[in-house]
Parts: C-alpha cells; sequence; structure tokens
C-alpha cells in the first residue's frame, strides 16, 4: 500500500514540476525582455537560465524515482515490469463512520490481535 501511494505522491510531484519549469521560463523571457529594453542585467537572464535547468534536473529525478517505484509496485503485485498503469490521486474520505464499530472490526479481524490471543490463550 505504501507504494502506491509513492506512485501517488512522485505522480503529483511531477505535476507540481512540470508548472514549476514553465514558471520559470516565463521568468526567463521576462528576464531577457528586461535585458534587451535596457532595464535587467545580464546577471537576472543567467540566473533565469540557472533555473530552468535545476528544475528540468528535478523533473528528470522525480520521472526516474516514479519509474522505479512503478516497477516495485509491478514487482509486488506480480506483474511483468513493463506493465503500465495510472494511479487515482483523488482520495474519497468516508464520512459517516461510527468509531465504535470500527475499533470492533479492527478487534475482530486484525491478524496481529487474533494471533497475540490465541498465544495467550495457548500460554
Amino acid at each position: 500500500m505504501s507504494t502506491y501511494y509513492e506512485v501517488v505522491r512522485l505522480s503529483e510531484n511531477m505535476k507540481v514540476f512540470a508548472q514549476t519549469i514553465d514558471v520559470s521560463k516565463q521568468r526567463l523571457t521576462r528576464a531577457q525582455y528586461r535585458f534587451d529594453y535596457g532595464q535587467g542585467n545580464k546577471l537576472d537572464v543567467l540566473n533565469a537560465e540557472v533555473d530552468i535547468q535545476r528544475d528540468s534536473i528535478n523533473l528528470l529525478n522525480i520521472q526516474q524515482q516514479l519509474s522505479n517505484v512503478q516497477r516495485n509496485l509491478n514487482v509486488i503485485m506480480g506483474q511483468t515490469l513493463s506493465t503500465p498503469f495510472q494511479v487515482d490521486t483523488m482520495v474519497n474520505y468516508a464520512q459517516n463512520l461510527n468509531f465504535g464499530q470500527l475499533l470492533d472490526k479492527v478487534k475482530s479481524k486484525n491478524i496481529a490481535i487474533l494471533m497475540m490471543d490465541k498465544n495467550l490463550g495457548i500460554t
């Protein structure tokens, strides 16, 4: 389950870094215009270029991490390593939960608790 959520997290991070690159490109364009019209200096343009390169590297790192985690998830699920899949990044929370009923279900269905109870019964 944690591997699935890691895929979700990295997928969302990839979207964020893609947007960051767009913002950095816009910043470079503005810095270049300012430099061309004498309102800025070359250092602003160079800093904007460095930011684009840094953001691109971050995006590539996230893509590589996502690829690795997707491969790990395929291994865990017993599928071929290259099986493509999409994850749902939307989380829906149940609204009307009864804590008492949930606690009863946890106690009756949790394997670790059941094993401890059985071990206590043996001793």
